[in-house]
């Protein structure tokens, strides 16, 4: 399967979610033993350097393409730049977002499914999987502007209804959700743990061998085949080392 994740996102700009996305990328990128792709959308150069950093061999980011501007257009957009902020800071705020439609991009990498983790969502012709974290805006709406309310209030309900699958942290999420935009509790899924919890599990058993070969390192024969095996593995996954220097978009 070929899973694509949008992760248009940087550490320190939007707090808990790109802890989140982190993990969900880190943990994925150690599922090496099964046939999964994941490749990992980015927007700007400097979100490919941050997640470039703890890819995965199964992963590869690719940037959104830039729309092509003549000089033309260039030296228009220059000279109406102070008028389209005016414009922006007085016409803005009367003005209802609205849910974003791919333009095709998605749908052209060729994945199975699309995964929203960053609470934003675009409707698009493959099945998508949607996380909007919480719904704090709903609960303390005091500290949130008028122009997130009506983001939030656009984009979420959507990716809600629209995506095959919600992913949320909590029961407590969930039943939020489920009450407030009126979805199917079984769409609902209780956060991606299931996927650490593989690793993890993976981790546990690999170690229970260790030691019942080894008689808890007692075994000294049995202890320097097990060195050398783990000498062996690290040698194949040598050429990983830098993957996320070597990635070429």
């Amino acid at each position: 399967m070929k899973v694509a994740i949008d992760a248009r996102i940087l550490p320190g700009v939007t707090g808990g979610v790109a802890v989140a996305v982190k993990t969900l990328v880190q943990g994925l990128g150690q599922l090496v033993d099964s046939d999964e792709q994941y490749t990992i959308i980015v927007d700007r150069v400097e979100q490919q350097e941050w997640i470039s950093s703890f890819l995965g061999p199964n992963q590869r980011v690719v940037l959104t393409p830039k729309p092509m501007r003549g000089c033309a257009e260039r030296l228009k957009r220059r000279m109406f730049r102070p008028l389209a902020q005016y414009l922006r800071a007085t016409v803005e705020r009367r003005v209802w977002p609205e849910v974003p439609v791919s333009n095709g991009f998605h749908e052209s990498l060729g994945c199975n499914v699309l995964h929203f983790p960053t609470q934003g969502f675009i409707l698009c012709a493959i099945p998508t999987i949607y996380n909007p974290h919480d719904l704090q805006h709903l609960v303390y709406p005091q500290f949130f502007s008028p122009q997130t309310l009506a983001w939030r209030e656009t984009v979420y309900p959507a990716g809600c209804n629209f995506a095959q699958t919600v992913v949320v942290g909590s029961q407590w999420v969930k039943e939020d959700v489920v009450r407030r935009y009126g979805i199917n509790p079984g769409k609902v899924q209780e956060d991606v743990s299931r996927i650490y919890k593989k690793v993890m599990d993976e981790k546990e058993e690999y170690q229970n061998k260790y030691d019942k070969e080894t008689d808890f390192s007692r075994n000294k024969e049995q202890q320097a085949e097990w060195l050398e095996k783990i000498r062996d593995e690290l040698e194949d996954l040598d050429e990983y080392a830098n993957y996320g220097s070597s990635i070429k978009v």
